[in-house]
């Protein structure tokens, strides 16, 4: 088994095509996200890659079943649920590869089981196996690895960079729990400043908030929940340039976005390897952007300095110049209360003396 582990937007699918491309191999790809799945095959066919089979469901693959038998260079794309552990044995020399592996763990341990079940089939089969993935903590990888161990030799790591991203943002700032207020409040005066944002929310309850609210806006902004991610997509294609993009996890994995330019994360991340995820959505073709966000783990003195005097700053102008102006943006299903929002003028107006305040923090380092 081989373990390669690479930062996100690092090409590990553009690798897998050209392994299939140069030699002669049944390849088996199986991800955990159906999403993900349809996104690969897609990319497969531009690619002019021959022989490529996409299961949709039992009846494709009762359809396709007997004519795999029959080609010796093949390209499977499916999901796990999707895969009888019979293909082991039917294609036993067949490249197995399996993408976001750190899903299996975390998913596999908590509500999706077939999808431990189906590592250790493979494993167990003795097969030729390949798992891809950008994050993997340390701990729960030493976890997984040992579990495997009983049914695999050996296992081959290749670390080119684990929960890194291809781009580092250009501009963190670190929201204290209880400034939850002035995160929204940043986010709201944000909107029509011309950069596309993404906002990930804890659950999707907030997302549907959002989506009433944006009913009465005039901004482009698109939502995707849980299980949805189809019709997100369909969605992107009528509106491929959103503001906004407003989701769950959901939206953390495999989907390519458009270029993010702000990135919100509404919650503390519990878990570093979905907080790299979510974070790399942004950054893929290499562009500059800000990350909000309430994990103060990966800050170091000096960003949260810069974010200490940013928020002093906004909240200071704002008690200054805007204290009978203040615009309520008030909800009870969201972790706000009472927040008030800085018109979009005064915002602005802060931007412009910004770098006062940066200077400071940095004499203050210094």
């Amino acid at each position: 088994m081989i373990l390669l582990i690479a930062p996100t937007g690092s090409g590990k699918t553009s690798l897998l095509f050209d392994l299939y491309q140069n030699n002669f191999l049944q390849i088996i790809y199986i991800a955990p996200l159906r999403a993900l799945v349809n996104e690969v095959y897609e990319r497969a066919e531009k690619s002019e890659l021959r022989n490529i089979f996409l299961w949709k469901n039992s009846q494709t693959v009762r359809e396709s079943a007997n004519n795999l038998k029959k080609k010796k260079k093949f390209f499977l794309v499916t999901t796990p649920e999707l895969l009888d552990d019979g293909v082991f044995e039917e294609f036993p020399h067949a490249l197995y590869v399996f993408d976001e592996i750190h899903l299996f763990y975390y998913w596999g341990e908590d509500f999706r089981y077939i999808l431990r079940e189906k590592v250790w089939a493979a494993a167990a089969a003795n097969v030729n196996l390949l798992a891809l993935t950008a994050t993997f903590a340390a701990s729960e990888l030493k976890v997984f690895t040992a579990e495997l161990f009983s049914s695999i030799d050996a296992i081959h790591f290749i670390n080119a960079g684990n929960q890194q991203i291809k781009t580092l943002p250009d501009k963190k700032i670190f929201y204290h729990s209880s400034k939850r207020n002035l995160f929204y409040k940043r986010l709201w005066g944000n909107l029509g400043n011309g950069k596309s944002k993404i906002l990930f929310c804890k659950k999707r309850s907030e997302v549907d908030w959002w989506r009433q609210k944006f009913k009465k806006e005039k901004t482009q902004a698109l939502f995707c929940l849980g299980g949805a991610v189809a019709e997100f997509q369909a969605a992107l294609k009528d509106c491929p340039g959103p503001e906004i993009i407003i989701c769950t996890s959901a939206l953390s994995h495999g989907v390519n976005l458009p270029q993010i330019q702000e990135v919100y994360l509404s919650y503390h991340i519990a878990n570093i390897d979905f907080y790299w995820q979510m974070v790399g959505r942004a950054g893929r073709r290499g562009e500059k952007f800000v990350l909000h966000t309430f994990n103060s783990e990966q800050f170091n003195r000096r960003d949260l300095i810069l974010s200490f005097f940013d928020h002093l700053f906004f909240d200071i102008l704002g008690a200054l110049l805007c204290k009978r102006k203040w615009k309520e943006f008030y909800s009870p299903k969201l972790p706000i209360r009472n927040a008030i929002l800085l018109p979009k003028f005064f915002y602005v107006l802060a931007k412009k003396f910004q770098w006062f305040f940066t200077a400071v923090a940095e004499a203050v380092k210094n």
